[in-house]
């Protein structure tokens, strides 16, 4: 704890607030539920991108309701902690540790008891990973960060910013039980989102982290530094914010509300950097949590298009698919990018496991004369004889990928 903190008289040491009496509404209050909120947003669009369609009612409940008590553990932990600087701080000497109406030992066994059910759901009823995931999580922002890295350097919010980023990746193993690299991406908007949105707070609360002995950036590097290191890392957040357009998670859609989000974002840093105003500061805060939000949530309306279109981009998709293709009424059409899926899916269909037969567009990276020509060939024709007729099959003769169509009737 810094010597330079020094605590406010506590409000819950009178008598007076050891007669108010303690609510459930005090518990929730421990558990941070507005930025649970929003972890769950993001954990929910997580899952809804992970798969085709949207996954099975047993794994959005458990699924993040084992993150959400997990997260709220890990805020019930950040009071016990900070409870010292919480009574320093206008916006937190109000809390319930802070005041003394709940005691750390009474918060600590509150948010044991949240973390043991979190586990216990996510291992019984999601799988081991997203369990471990978030139980790593847990330890990382309520042990790493507020412990250490929030008092130790100014940095501390970019390196403590992976934990609270990770709530996207947890949905997405909690449907496909394994860490995609389009999972990753949805981390790294948010890790990318988080220095500026905090540092805008701490521009507008500069005097009271600096009172509290908290190294935040404004407080050890000055106003104007982190105005510059916002704008700076509001570009970086633009960039990243295109890469699910650009890997081809996503469409022109996203890419348009993408683009206007982060541009709004932008005007925001450029007028903080220009006016050092701590009222834009503190709208550029308030602006960064609906950038958030609905940016998430734009990402999310892509899964609810046309169920009959799914981009497929390794055999491990495929499978997936496979499971929904089930479900669709209408004939799937797959598009496939190598060989390996070619093949996959020619033998998905062989076996029984697509409801009807697909539109197979094949882009197969290979030149002109190459083995493998013949091979994806012959690999149609046995997997499904006088299944279809091939159509529209044309071969670069300049070395350059070909595209295959296959149509089967």
């Amino acid at each position: 704890m810094s010597e330079h903190v020094k605590a406010l008289p506590a409000q819950g040491t009178s008598n007076e607030s050891a007669d108010a009496g303690i609510s459930w509404r005090d518990f929730l209050e421990l558990t941070k539920p507005t930025v649970v909120a929003m972890m769950i947003l993001t954990s929910v669009i997580g899952m809804l991108l992970a798969t085709p369609g949207v996954p099975g009612w047993e794994v959005m409940l458990y699924g993040n309701l084992g993150i959400a008590l997990l997260a709220g553990a890990a805020a019930v932990v950040n009071h016990v902690v900070d409870q010292k600087i919480d009574t320093v701080m206008a916006r937190t000497r109000k809390r319930p540790v802070a005041t003394g109406k709940i005691s750390p030992l009474d918060a600590l066994l509150f948010a044991t008891v949240l973390a043991v059910a979190g586990m216990v759901i996510l291992v019984w009823q999601v799988n081991a990973l997203t369990a471990w995931l978030t139980l790593a999580s847990l330890v990382g922002y309520a042990g790493v960060y507020t412990l250490f890295l929030k008092r130790m350097t100014p940095q501390n919010i970019v390196i403590g910013g992976l934990a609270g980023a990770m709530p996207p990746l947890l949905g997405w193993t909690a449907v496909t039980g394994q860490v995609e690299g389009h999972a990753l991406l949805l981390v790294l908007i948010i890790f990318a989102w988080t220095p500026p949105h905090f540092w805008a707070l701490a521009i507008h609360r500069k005097e009271e982290y600096a009172k509290a002995g908290i190294p935040m950036l404004p407080v050890t590097h000055g106003n104007k530094y982190t105005e510059l290191h916002i704008l700076l890392y509001t570009l970086m957040l633009l960039a990243v914010s295109l890469l699910p357009f650009v890997t081809g998670m996503s469409g022109v859609i996203y890419l348009a509300g993408a683009l206007a989000l982060g541009l709004r974002f932008l005007q925001y840093a450029v007028r903080l950097l220009k006016g050092d105003d701590r009222r834009v500061a503190l709208n550029t805060f308030k602006y960064s949590i609906t950038y958030l939000m609905a940016l998430f949530v734009d990402a999310g309306t892509l899964n609810f298009g046309d169920s009959s279109v799914i981009t497929v981009n390794t055999p491990n998709d495929l499978r997936k698919a496979a499971k929904k293709l089930k479900e669709i009424k209408v004939k799937p059409e797959i598009e496939a990018f190598d060989l390996g899926n070619m093949w996959f899916g020619a033998q998905l269909y062989k076996e029984g496991l697509l409801s009807d037969p697909p539109l197979f567009q094949m882009c197969l990276g290979i030149p002109w004369g190459a083995p493998a020509t013949t091979l994806a060939m012959q690999a149609m024709k046995d997997i499904m004889p006088k299944q279809g007729v091939w159509s529209g099959f044309a071969i670069s003769k300049n070395e350059m990928p070909f595209v295959a169509q296959t149509v089967l009737m």
